[in-house]
């Protein structure tokens, strides 16, 4: 009888464990951001902080070897981003827009589930050299490619 009533407890914590998949943001004064290649702790004192835990490369959805946090927050008219990436070696060439090739190197990628129904999204990609990288997905048909071409700023 022990050993079933352990049982079910442990049963019962791993299902009801759940992981926060929201977060809210704190909107900022857009004065308050400086793009210096530096995430300081005045940028992010009221960001949303994320721990990145799993990576896409060099194998898939594996955990993370290195800590990866994503600083989170908005102004009137911008969406801030900031990362903070624990490496020995940074890997980033220069690559034409919209080239798949990025990820050959170190890469963050931001997708935007914008009609919340986890098929459809705006994906964004950036790299250290500046490259950029966004397309739209769409449910069975794949990302658009370069034929999207979102106007956006990315600095490093």
């Amino acid at each position: 009888m022990k050993k079933l009533f352990l049982y079910f407890t442990l049963i019962v914590s791993f299902v009801s464990y759940s992981q926060k998949t929201s977060h809210f943001l704190n909107k900022i004064d857009k004065t308050t951001v400086k793009f210096d290649g530096i995430v300081s702790d005045e940028e992010i004192s009221n960001a949303a902080e994320i721990s990145l835990k799993y990576e896409i490369s060099p194998s898939y959805n594996t955990e993370a070897l290195r800590s990866t946090i994503a600083y989170v927050t908005y102004s009137e008219t911008f969406l801030y981003v900031g990362i903070k990436a624990q490496r020995d070696k940074i890997i980033s060439n220069i690559i034409n827009r919209d080239d798949w090739a990025m990820y050959n190197g170190d890469a963050i990628s931001i997708e935007l589930d914008t009609y919340g129904d986890a098929r459809n999204q705006i994906f964004l990609v950036a790299n250290p050299s500046g490259s950029l990288l966004d397309a739209i997905r769409l449910d069975g048909r794949g990302y658009s490619g370069s034929d999207y071409n979102l106007k956006k700023k990315c600095k490093f």
